[in-house]
């Protein structure tokens, strides 16, 4: 599973060194049109939709500079109270957006995949990719319509322009690259057999999605991008493949050595008898004490780290008042990346506190969260 995330870091860096996630953002900007309201939402879907495969924080810090660059074409004239009300709805909304748009892929956001693997090797319950996309699309699209309708309820009175920026910006890019079009059929070709391998494995049944990630993440090495002069610049070089975040491998990697420690010491047996009395209550009632308990953590906690300690202690629970593991344990990481009322809890929470304050008080960002 370590290597399914190693091989989804590699074709989302890559994604970034050919500009492929500008070229979607700025395309799905100028389709919203120049409303504001449609523009947050705009940006909030271009957010969520290049979270699915490039790191939440990554993601942020290539989106925020855009919102910048609207809010100030939209917030030339008018109130300045409604200026500030739309910046902080827009670079809110992006920051969340980020972190929403992880939870919808195994390889989106770490937890995600902790858990996959967590479920594989404790419980031989094998959650694909495709069945992630299941969960994880449905719960992160309403959640994403509600933080959107949250955000921006009551409407912005503007009177500026963003389209012109956007389209200039657009036609900084030039037409699609070679390396844009490659990079964009390999990560196409491996989300479909992602999505697939179910069907794949019947055939092959060495075929997982782990396999494909490298297959697809090691082709980046291997097919041309461009020429300069008589070389070939392939997709992916190791100086970018150097930017991979080897700490949150490392982390992801002390997760499941966590995961195996507490349930070969017998941890997990003993916490499950110590909370017996836990069976009294109804399933709904305990998954919304284990989701507010991570909620409340994750906000001063690494999403990853709270993943790693929690995801075998909820699957011990469960095996002990005889519930699926899955049943707690996904809601559990859910909520592990819902951090969203601390501008520490997350990276793009804390990118984007930093535009917020600088335009508006920092409790604007605490309330909305």
């Amino acid at each position: 599973m370590i290597f399914l995330f190693l091989g989804g870091f590699l074709l989302g860096l890559c994604m970034q060194r050919w500009d492929l996630h500008k070229r979607i953002a700025l395309n799905t900007l100028i389709a919203v049109g120049n409303q504001p309201t449609r523009q947050i939402g705009g940006f909030m879907l271009a957010t969520a939709l290049i979270g699915m495969g490039v790191s939440n924080t990554a993601t942020a810090i290539m989106m925020l500079p855009i919102g910048l660059s609207v809010i100030t074409m939209l917030t030339q004239k008018g109130d300045e109270a409604e200026h500030e009300r739309f910046a902080t709805a827009l670079l809110l909304g992006i920051a969340y957006a980020a972190s929403i748009g992880g939870i919808s892929t195994l390889i989106g956001t770490p937890p995600n995949a902790l858990l996959a693997a967590y479920l594989r090797e404790h419980h031989d319950v094998h959650v694909g990719f495709g069945q992630w996309m299941m969960i994880g699309i449905p719960v992160a699209t309403c959640m994403l319509l509600f933080v959107w309708w949250w955000l921006t309820r009551g409407g912005f009175k503007l009177e500026g322009d963003s389209q012109t920026m956007l389209k200039k910006e657009l036609g900084k890019l030039g037409t699609w690259s070679p390396g844009e079009k490659r990079i964009a059929l390999v990560f196409g070709l491996a989300a479909l057999a992602w999505v697939t391998q179910p069907l794949i494995s019947n055939f092959v049944s060495a075929v997982d999605d782990t396999l494909i990630a490298m297959v697809a993440a090691l082709s980046l090495f291997l097919i041309p991008g461009k020429r300069d002069g008589d070389k070939r610049v392939f997709l992916m070089d190791w100086d970018t493949a150097n930017k991979v975040p080897w700490g949150i491998l490392l982390l992801f990697g002390g997760g499941l050595s966590l995961a195996g420690a507490i349930t070969a010491t017998g941890l997990a047996e003993w916490i499950g008898e110590g909370l017996q009395g836990v069976g009294a209550l109804h399933l709904i009632l305990i998954i919304g004490a284990v989701t507010l308990t991570i909620n409340v953590l994750t906000e001063v906690t690494s999403n990853t780290a709270t993943a790693a300690a929690f995801i075998p202690l909820v699957g011990a629970m469960a095996v002990s008042q005889g519930i699926p593991p899955e049943l707690l344990a996904i809601p559990a990481t859910i909520a592990a990346s819902c951090a969203f009322m601390m501008p520490v809890a997350t990276p793009p929470n804390a990118l984007g506190s930093v535009d917020v304050s600088a335009r508006a008080a920092l409790p604007r960002e605490i309330s909305p969260g």
